[in-house]
């Protein structure tokens, strides 16, 4: 049957023809039924149009409709869902194709999802949707994502599990499709280098969200432990070794009984031991170790990676320089994990070599030493050996490297080591003294391996070795035995040498010249007859000859008797001569030694010159003929210095001619080899072999003859200083006050200060030698100092004077106070009256001042050496502070004399007036004298000391006390070379204020302003101090008052700050404010005032720390004013503009 629908208009009608529609009782298809239920929440449903119209229109009873049309047509909706679920099932299940009544179940529920995403249920349908898209369609992308949403958009939980369960599922489903089933990547965990990250492919991407989803939702769920494994498992075999790490342990530490534990625990490892955390690595290795429930062989590769861990970490340390670290880290690998050969005997290698750059010799030789112990088939066996040969070497333990070198031929008598380690065995023996180890070594080579050209030089040694131990029979018996078998052989000259060095040796130098001219004389017939002279040992005899005539040379001493002392003079020119001469022939050799024996002739002239300097004085002259003999042999000696100067000079001159004759290079630098280069896979060992040091004993004598340049200077200049200290301590002859100081200014400038400056030129020189040869060494340095030490000696030998003055001007003040009491005429015991006492007084006041003068002249000079020449260290500043010290100190005394002499002026004025006894009015006078001249000349001292510091820019103590003195005397003059502070005072409500005149009184410092009232204050928006930097308030007052005479005061010691107002006035009556916090009114009219005339008096007393030197005042006013400063008047408005 069919029914029509008409249209109405309300929304009552509507309700009722669907009720009736989709629920009568009448008879209708299924079909039928079906697409009514379609139409039904199509036109209806929450998203239809005419929904829509009834939620926007203003019907009363709309959300009543609204309701039930959501209620019928979500149950439509629903119902058709279940018919096509139903029927689906039902093909399935009696084997009929189903998957298009799936497809339709799938699509309408996505559109029921659509139109009902809130309802209650919404959430079975999107679970039944997810489901039927994966087990039934194949859909599983899609399916994925709704496992997704039913496990996490909505509060119902009752298939979450499964539904996150499904999503992981789903994703590694298609993951498996995509790639297929993918075993465990395995890669070398220790090559970082191949260990850079690869990205995940998106479907590993999506199953790392299927599992982080579970994992976020069931943290604690049954398959967490699997899935965690799982996903740190996709990350480490894409080597993201963090993000894997992260996984692994949150499974050890949520899980510690899972069955997961010893591969997550296994992937830490690897994952810190990847990110180079080899700590971090370790510490999980010795878990894994530790815990019996993990499998053998997973205990077992921990214990390698723990290996591995601390092996890299101590890579990691000696790649930081971390030596000393390094090595005790190798050397862990060997005491934790001792089973596994291939990282201990490495490690122990490593630990040793690293020993070696910490300069930890000692414990390099304990490890190399284990190495070789334990592990005596090891690759580094030999290597270690001679590692531990060369510690032993380092620590000058010779026979303990000859021992080792003995132990690699004893245990690897095969190897190709075997020989040299025997012969090295030998060689330091023998640097260590032990002459019969070193013999029996040389033997038992001599026996093994006889026909190596290296026997016969170790038979020939051991001879050497014979004498050593004092055996000349066998020595000589191998010299006889090696001339009969060898004679032609060189080597015949080198056996005369070694008995000449032996002889010399225990100190008889007869028997040791007869051998060393022995050894002369037999190379020379080898070389008339043009074999090899050996001309290098030749040289060595001809040197020996030379040191033993060089000690003899040394014993001449210059000693009284004159009749000795110049045979003796004769003795040591001849022998210098011979001397010389010897040197010469060892440089004509043209060995090694050349660059020594040059140098020897130049030490030869400074020993003269040393010699000459120290000879006896005749004990019999007087002293100051002594003085005078002393002073010639200093300035001859002086003269014999400068000879072996130009001497040294030469040799700086020819040893780079010496050096270039035999093909050195002075200056080339040696190529330095890095220890670590040795090696491993070739053992072979150096032979044991004397340094050529022909470039270090170049470089050397070169060095050594520049350094005796400086100091021969400098010995030259402290020899004229001598001259300096004998002058200054001569005595004065007489004992008249006066003439003694003039006689030993006189010698200061005379004798004193000529020496002086020979002994400052002298440094002069010497700085300038070394500046010219690029030098900088102690006696440069010293010459520096004794510069300005030596300067200052005439500084502070006049200061002495001038003190010393100023103690006879009060000893002689004294006594004319003495004489002066006594009768006119009268005389003191050296035949003195007081006029003759006075005119020493006088004197001595004035050689005081220039004394005082010379002093800091004196001083200022050395400061003008130290800029001229450069000099830069503490004596400066000690100059500096002995000079203004001096003037301080010198005129602080001469101020307190003249305060004194002021007062005793007074005291005899007053007794000439009351006993008219001239003498007083003699004295008044001349005390009245001393006064002016003291006071004067210690002005002048001070002017003097201020140029000096300001051309020198002292500052200092004592610069600053120098100032304040002149500041009392001429703030004026000299306030400007004073740093000072500037304090600003303004006007605030801190000022007081009041309207009574108290004459004389109110400006005072001390006057008693606490019943004043405290200023007021207006706000103002213009700031006339602005380019002052400062914005005073605008201070007022308010009570009207008669103007009377402004007083002036005298000024006090302190600062009270004040003026006064004739302008404000009060109309308000305003209380005054006696809490000090002023009141602040916003405007002049606030207070209301008027144009009566008043005079106002404003104050401020304020404290300044130190000497005020100047002030500016900056003043505007409403009218007429003046201005106070401690009483004083200062001044006032005399152009009536209001301002100042």
């Amino acid at each position: 049957m069919r029914i029509a629908l008409k249209a109405v208009s309300t929304a009552a009608s509507v309700c009722t023809v669907v009720a009736i529609m989709a629920f009568a009782p009448v008879a209708v298809s299924a079909d039928e039924a079906f697409q009514a239920r379609i139409v039904l929440y199509e036109k209806y449903g929450p998203k239809s149009e005419w929904y829509a119209n009834l939620e926007k229109s203003d019907d009363a009873d709309k959300l009543k409709y609204l309701k039930s049309a959501y209620r019928l047509s979500e149950a439509g909706m629903r119902t058709n869902l279940s018919i096509l679920l139903e029927k689906a099932q039902e093909m399935e299940s009696s084997g009929q194709p189903a998957t298009e009544i799936y497809a339709s179940f799938a699509d309408n529920c996505k559109l029921y999802l659509e139109h009902f995403p809130a309802d209650s249920n919404a959430y079975d349908i999107n679970w039944s949707y997810a489901f039927v898209l994966d087990s039934k369609l194949g859909r599983l992308d899609d399916a994925y994502e709704e496992y997704i949403k039913v496990s996490n958009d909505y509060l119902e939980s009752g298939h979450q599990h499964e539904a996150a369960l499904n999503a992981v599922s789903v994703a590694d489903t298609l993951v498996k499709m995509k790639y297929g089933t993918v075993d465990s990547i395995t890669f070398n965990i220790a090559d970082i280098a191949k260990l850079s990250p690869e990205a995940l492919t998106p479907e590993e991407t999506r199953l790392i969200e299927a599992y982080d989803n579970y994992l976020r939702l069931f943290p604690n769920g049954e398959y967490a432990p699997d899935f965690l494994a799982a996903a740190g498992s996709i990350y480490y075999n894409h080597k993201k070794i963090p993000e894997a790490k992260v996984y692994f342990q949150t499974l050890v530490r949520r899980f510690p009984g899972a069955k997961q534990k010893s591969l997550a625990l296994r992937s830490i490892m690897d994952s810190y031991f990847a990110l180079g955390k080899f700590k971090d690595s370790e510490i999980i290795a010795k878990r894994i170790m530790a815990d019996q429930e993990i499998p053998a062989e997973q205990r077992e590769f921990a214990a390698k990676r723990l290996a591995a861990a601390i092996f890299k970490n101590a890579e990691y340390l000696a790649e930081q320089g971390d030596y000393f670290g390094a090595a005790n880290e190798f050397y862990r690998v060997y005491a934790e994990t001792p089973k596994d050969p291939k990282f201990v005997e490495a490690a122990l290698f490593n630990a040793g070599r690293n020993f070696q750059k910490a300069k930890d010799w000692v414990r390099a030789i304990s490890v190399f030493d284990t190495l070789a112990t334990k592990y005596p088939q090891s690759k580094y066996a030999v290597p270690a050996l001679e590692n531990m040969a060369d510690g032993y070497k380092e620590l000058q333990q010779y026979v303990q490297a000859g021992d080792t070198y003995e132990r690699i031929y004893q245990n690897y008598p095969d190897s190709e080591n075997a020989e040299t380690a025997l012969y090295n065995a030998g060689y330091y023996y023998k640097m260590g003294e032990a002459w019969q180890r070193a013999i029996d070594a040389n033997n038992k080579y001599i026996a093994t391996y006889p026909d190596k050209t290296f026997a016969t030089d170790l038979f020939f040694a051991n001879a050497e070795l014979y004498l050593k131990l004092n055996n000349e029979t066998e020595a000589n018996r191998i010299y006889e035995e090696f001339a009969t078998k060898y004679p032609d052989d060189p080597r015949t000259v080198t056996a005369f040498y070694e008995r000449g060095k032996y002889y010399m040796e225990k100190g008889l130098d007869s028997k040791a010249k007869e051998e060393f001219n022995k050894a002369i004389q037999r190379s020379e017939v080898f070389r008339k007859s043009g074999k090899d002279p050996n001309a290098y040992i030749a040289a060595e005899a001809l040197n020996a000859l030379g040191n033993i005539l060089h000690k003899e040379y040394l014993a001449i001493k210059l000693t009284q008797p004159p009749s000795n002392l110049e045979s003796q003079k004769a003795r040591l020119r001849s022998t210098l001569t011979e001397l010389n001469r010897t040197y010469s022939k060892v440089i004509s050799f043209g060995s090694p030694r050349s660059f020594e024996a040059t140098y020897n002739i130049a030490r030869s002239y400074e020993e003269f010159a040393n010699i000459y300097a120290h000879q006896e004085i005749d004990r019999n002259l007087s002293e100051a003929k002594q003085f005078v003999e002393k002073k010639r042999i200093n300035e001859e000696s002086a003269k014999l210095y400068e000879k072996a100067v130009d001497e040294y000079k030469k040799v700086i001159e020819n040893i780079p001619k010496i050096a270039e004759k035999l093909g050195v290079d002075m200056w080339a630098e040696k190529t330095e080899v890095e220890a670590d280069t040795f090696l491993l896979d070739s053992t072979q060992i150096v032979r044991a072999a004397e340094i050529d040091s022909t470039q270090l004993l170049a470089q050397k004598y070169y060095h050594k003859a520049q350094d005796k340049i400086s100091e021969l200077l400098y010995t030259e200049a402290e020899l004229t200083s001598d001259n300096v200290y004998q002058a200054i301590n001569i005595k004065a002859p007489g004992t008249n006050p006066l003439q003694n100081l003039i006689y030993r200014f006189t010698v200061l400038q005379k004798v004193a200060k000529p020496a002086i400056d020979q002994t400052i030129q002298a440094h002069i020189t010497s700085i300038q030698e070394a500046e010219k040869m690029g030098l900088s060494n102690k006696y440069v340095e010293e010459s520096k100092r004794q510069i300005l030490l030596t300067s200052n000696i005439m500084g502070e030998e006049i200061e002495k004077l001038a003190h010393e003055s100023l103690n006879q001007y009060r000893r002689i003040r004294d006594e004319v106070k003495v004489m002066i009491e006594r009768e006119f005429e009268a005389v003191n015991n050296q035949g003195l009256d007081y006029y003759a006492l006075d005119n020493l007084a006088s004197q001595m006041i004035d050689y005081v001042k220039d004394l005082g003068i010379n002093t800091l002249n004196y001083y200022a000079t050395t400061l003008q050496l130290s800029e001229e020449h450069n000099i830069k260290n503490d004596l400066i500043r000690n100059t500096e502070d002995r000079m203004l010290r001096f003037a301080i100190e010198i005129t602080d005394e001469m101020e307190v004399l003249a305060d004194s002499a002021k007062r005793s002026s007074e005291y005899y004025r007053v007794r000439f007036d009351s006993t008219e006894n001239y003498n007083y009015d003699d004295a008044t006078g001349f005390f009245e004298n001393y006064y002016y001249n003291l006071s004067d000349y210690s002005k002048e001292l001070l002017d003097v000391a201020f140029e000096a510091k300001e051309t020198y820019g002292i500052k200092n103590l004592w610069a600053n006390k120098l100032i304040y003195k002149l500041i009392k005397r001429d703030p004026l003059a000299y306030s400007e070379s004073i740093e000072k502070d500037t304090v600003a005072i303004v006007s605030d409500e801190s000022w007081k204020a009041g309207t009574t005149y108290y004459e004389g009184e109110w400006a005072k410092l001390d006057f008693d302003d606490s019943n004043w009232e405290y200023a007021k204050i207006i706000s103002s928006y213009q700031n006339q101090f602005s380019e002052l930097g400062v914005n005073p308030d605008a201070i007022w007052y308010m009570e009207t008052l008669n103007a009377p005479t402004i007083p002036a005061d005298t000024l006090s010691d302190s600062t009270s700050f004040g003026f006064s107002d004739t302008t404000v006035t009060d109309t308000l009556q305003m209380a005054a404010d006696t809490s000090g916090t002023g009141y602040v009114a916003e405007s002049a009219e606030e207070f209301g005032y008027s144009d009566a005339d008043s005079i106002v008096f404003f104050r401020k007393t304020l404290d300044i720390e130190g000497t005020p030197v100047s002030g500016v005042i900056y003043i505007t006013a409403d009218d007429d004013y003046r201005i106070y400063l401690n009483g004083e008047y200062l001044l006032d408005d005399e152009m009536n503009d209001y301002s100042v």
